[in-house]
């Protein structure tokens, strides 16, 4: 089967309005079953929203309780996934994992998932791509 890394981003080839990127955006999010929290692990560097409904998430909602945090990003909430991803992507497709999280770190670092506005259509195919190797990519 054919690795989400293996594409390469096409450019549409036409113009693209706002609202058809708002709507691209939530399709990706609700397809992907991305939460609105997001962890930062301080040993990596990394970040990342959390799978709705998984673990990581429901050990984010019980800091962010606990603590009475006021953010929806929660550092160190178990092992970083990212880190954890690149360890186990195979040979052949490890350069190619790390350019899509080096891009989605520099497109994204400074800005929450949930809250992105105006992404562009290239902006939204990281944000897909990093999340299909992240979550539903399995290597054997």
């Amino acid at each position: 089967m054919k690795s989400v890394l293996e594409e390469f981003y096409k450019d549409i080839g036409r113009p693209i309005s706002q609202n058809e990127l708002v709507v691209l955006n939530k399709k990706n999010m609700k397809n992907l079953k991305l939460s609105n929290i997001e962890t930062y692990h301080t040993k990596t560097g990394y970040f990342y929203s959390l799978k709705k409904n998984g673990k990581k998430e429901k050990d984010a909602l019980k800091m962010i309780d606990q603590y009475n945090l006021s953010t929806n990003t929660v550092k160190n909430v178990g092992t970083c996934s990212v880190a954890w991803k690149l360890d186990h992507t195979p040979h052949e497709l490890y350069s190619a994992a790390e350019h899509v999280v080096n891009e989605y770190t520099r497109l994204f670092k400074n800005l929450p998932l949930s809250e992105h506005e105006n992404l562009t259509h290239y902006e939204i195919e990281v944000i897909r791509t990093f999340y299909v190797w992240l979550y539903y990519e399995n290597y054997d």
